[in-house]
């Protein structure tokens, strides 16, 4: 979780056919041997929640007091649609023209309402790139390893918890990726013999759990199937008409 965002995920080494293809994913070859990696990647994620927070305020809302606004209006959904494409889509449907939305804003709403349906929104797009991802891997993910500068965004967390229904388990390890690039160079100069034996030497951090919420996430669930998902993709599409010299 930062500015972009990224989902990981492993499988066995295989040939790759038109389905992997169609899934708008990206693989490669894992460090491990005899494995492959997919992965998604969603460009405005926390840049979404960046822009939105220097619109909200001459000076900008600092990032105090956007948690205050969060904390205040709680974890309670929004019922609006956000669709987080500032710099386009990405996987499952890449689309470097499509465009962002809000959809379904009354006068009721505030600031904390807009801020919190970004996180929706963004969550929204990773729940979508989570199903793709299951379907193109041939199994279920039961739990999400979240790193990156915005799991201190604890409600954000939350969200994304409540949104997919999983077990998020955010570990205690301030530079994750730095640290497996560190072990990944120590295999690959000699210092460790193996990887097994890389993470031998490294000392399990204790991780802290977010569960999701049973009512919140039927509601999420709902949202996403029944309205995100089904105008997902004629709202991004839409930007076609300013491609085309219409705006």
């Amino acid at each position: 979780m930062g500015t972009a965002e990224t989902l990981v995920g492993l499988l066995e080494e295989r040939p790759l056919g038109e389905r992997d293809l169609a899934s708008g994913l990206s693989f490669g070859l894992h460090p491990l041997p005899g494995r492959m990696f997919w992965m998604g990647g969603h460009s405005s994620s926390g840049g979404s929640v960046e822009w939105l927070r220097g619109l909200l305020g001459d000076e900008g809302l600092s990032y105090s007091g956007m948690m205050e606004l969060l904390q205040e209006r709680g974890h309670r959904p929004t019922g609006i649609l956000f669709y987080p494409y500032l710099a386009g889509c990405g996987a499952p449907t890449p689309d470097p023209g499509a465009k962002a939305a809000f959809i379904g804003l009354t006068s009721r709403h505030g600031k904390g309402d807009l801020l919190m349906a970004v996180l929706e929104g963004n969550a929204c797009q990773m729940e979508a790139m989570r199903r793709c991802a299951e379907q193109t891997s041939g199994g279920p993910i039961r739990e999400l390893c979240v790193v990156g500068g915005g799991v201190r965004n604890r409600i954000w967390l939350q969200v994304k918890a409540d949104v997919s229904g999983l077990q998020l388990r955010v570990p205690g390890i301030p530079e994750a990726a730095l640290l497996g690039a560190a072990l990944t160079a120590g295999v690959g100069s000699g210092l460790y013999a193996s990887f097994e034996e890389a993470m031998a030497s490294v000392r399990p951090p204790d991780s802290a759990i977010v569960l999701p919420d049973g009512e919140r996430h039927s509601f999420y669930r709902r949202f996403y199937e029944q309205v995100y998902e089904k105008l997902r993709l004629p709202v991004a599409s839409f930007g076609e008409w300013e491609n085309a010299g219409g705006g």
